[in-house]
């Protein structure tokens, strides 16, 4: 909420004396259901339904009835030819919606059948050991940390959260061409590592590979996409709770 309230000073005051722009701000979750958050495709499916409803439908992109949308009521740039410094709307997600995007996937499997918060970590502290391992040599100081080895977890975590919950706020900010502040539990800095940049597809918010490395992918990334040429890497052993910030063309500039 913070980092929601200081986008709004920042957008709806220019610089100098220039008179105050109006701004238009959502609040919009969804409510929690292990079903959308089981794939990067669901996970995709319900954000993009909770803020347009011409995507609503059957499975993860079904909403109530009811619910009201953002696409269709939003002010947008005041030019649309430069969204980033003319925009005139804010979306805020809910604080921890990225951290729904551990039970993604295969190796989120075992946390999303599990009966209770416990044996869900011990689940997904099983799916992940090798990454866990690999993040544990990588940075000792994890290893002297009390069990179970949450904070190393997170961090195994890092390509998960990038590709589930990142890319996704990344692509509803810029199809919205609206600020969005999302938030997320994980690594405080990451980079994306491929196994050619000749190859890499574009991302969304324009991430670019920062370091060629084919072992590391095929380690990090998720075994439902055997074919995917990167993965997002932990750069730093300490995960937050934070607000990422992206802007209407989707960039994350701020966390």
């Amino acid at each position: 909420m913070a980092a929601a309230l200081a986008f709004v000073a920042a957008l709806a005051f220019a610089a100098g004396t220039a008179p105050a722009r109006e701004v238009r701000v959502f609040a919009a979750g969804p409510r929690f259901d292990m079903g959308w958050a089981a794939s990067r495709e669901a996970f995709r499916a319900k954000l993009l339904a909770l803020v347009d409803a011409r995507r609503r439908g059957a499975g993860p992109a079904a909403m109530q009835v009811t619910a009201r949308d953002v696409a269709s009521r939003l002010r947008g740039p005041a030019d649309p030819r430069d969204p980033v410094r003319t925009a005139r709307d804010l979306v805020a997600l809910p604080e921890d919606l990225g951290l729904m995007a551990a039970f993604a996937g295969a190796r989120g499997a075992p946390a999303r059948s599990a009966p209770d918060l416990t044996t869900s970590i011990a689940g997904l502290l099983a799916s992940y050991a090798p990454v866990v391992a690999a993040y544990t040599a990588r940075f000792p100081e994890l290893a002297a940390r009390p069990s179970p080895p949450t904070r190393a977890l997170a961090l195994a975590l890092t390509d998960t959260f990038g590709r589930v919950a990142v890319e996704t706020f990344a692509e509803l900010a810029d199809r919205l061409d609206a600020y969005v502040v999302a938030g997320v539990s994980m690594a405080q800095d990451w980079r994306v590592v491929c196994a050619d940049r000749a190859a890499m597809p574009p991302l969304p918010g324009g991430a670019r590979c920062e370091r060629e490395d084919a072992a590391r992918v095929a380690l990090l990334r998720a075994p439902d996409e055997p074919s995917r040429t990167y993965a997002y890497e932990a750069t730093s052993p300490r995960p937050s709770t934070m607000g990422l910030v992206f802007d209407p063309d989707g960039r994350l500039i701020s966390k």
